[in-house]
């Protein structure tokens, strides 16, 4: 069995450097006049406040939040470590494609008809506006 460590060595020293090197980045700013107020603390700056406001309303939001996403994975984990087991034959609605089930002999006869509407409609549009 492999033990490793809860934090790298060094890793607590690496923090404490890059937090002290961003204040001094932020007092240096504030000296240029970048900065007006007072200085932000740190977790003002690494953790801003729009990123942890609730983006439901967004465009870019999951239908259902973080929550259908994460039962959907832990379902997931489950099954393949086989604490649960899918019921045989269930398939998800999403997973149902019904155009899988055209045969060649349907896609070749949907393509003649398409090719036939295409030829119609050019031959319609050649005719009213005269492009002969």
């Amino acid at each position: 069995m492999i033990k490793l460590p809860a934090h790298p060595p060094g890793l607590v020293q690496q923090v404490i450097a890059v937090e002290k090197d961003l204040l001094e980045s932020v007092e240096t700013l504030k000296g240029q006049n970048w900065i007006f107020g007072p200085l932000p603390a740190i977790e003002d700056i690494v953790n801003p406040k729009e990123e942890s406001e609730s983006f439901e309303d967004s465009p870019y939001a999951f239908p259902g939040g973080n929550h259908k996403i994460i039962s959907q994975v832990e379902h997931e984990v489950m099954v393949q470590s086989g604490e649960i087991q899918e019921a045989e034959g269930k398939e998800d609605e999403e997973d149902e494609d019904p155009g899988a089930n055209i045969t060649r002999c349907q896609v070749i006869t949907l393509a003649a008809q398409l090719e036939q509407l295409t030829m119609l409609q050019f031959s319609y549009f050649c005719l009213l506006y005269d492009t002969t």
